[in-house]
């Protein structure tokens, strides 16, 4: 997943939107596309998504969610690339299961579920960290910082539950 990530970054090439994909054979017109306010629908699926982002990296974060779902949503075609993408984790299912089972209420735990958790988990894992390379690019640095993932953290409401963990200012 993490490769994934890279490789899309690699492909839009920073701040300059020098995107050497070539999505004109796909039919799909709304990938990579900002959705606007009056459009409603798609409006909401994406409400999050651009949150604390402007301009170029609001794009490229938006591509990258629509590409996403479209990516799951083809995992159930027989004929689809992605439908292995299961069978190979990044994260350790035997851990994720001993973090279920920290759960007092939890006394079973099925085979999809640690599966669906470290899916989930390299999904957070990789938004966060095109977040943090959006703010390390607007410093014209390469290098991620801790202070730039704090910062990314900052930008969207929707990473409140991290403030605890996460201190408010890494310089």
């Amino acid at each position: 997943m993490v490769e994934q990530a890279l490789e899309f970054l690699e492909n839009h090439d920073g701040v300059r939107g020098n995107n050497e994909e070539d999505n004109t054979n796909t039919g799909d017109s709304t990938i990579g596309r900002v959705p606007e306010q009056d459009d409603e629908e798609e409006f909401d699926v994406f409400r999050n998504v651009g949150q604390g982002l402007v301009g170029h990296y609001r794009e490229i974060m938006v591509q990258y969610w629509q590409e996403l779902i479209n990516e799951i949503e083809s995992t159930n075609e027989p004929d689809s690339q992605h439908t292995d993408d299961f069978k190979s984790h990044s994260l350790p299912l035997a851990r994720i299961k001993k973090v279920m089972k920290t759960d007092e209420d939890v006394r079973m735990i099925s085979a999809e579920a640690p599966i669906l958790f470290a899916k989930a988990c390299e999904i957070f894992i990789t938004e966060l960290t095109m977040r943090a390379w959006c703010v390390s690019e607007e410093n014209k640095r390469r290098t991620l910082q801790k202070a730039d993932i704090a910062e990314a953290l900052q930008k969207s409401d929707m990473f409140d539950f991290l403030i605890d963990i996460v201190p408010r200012h890494l310089q």
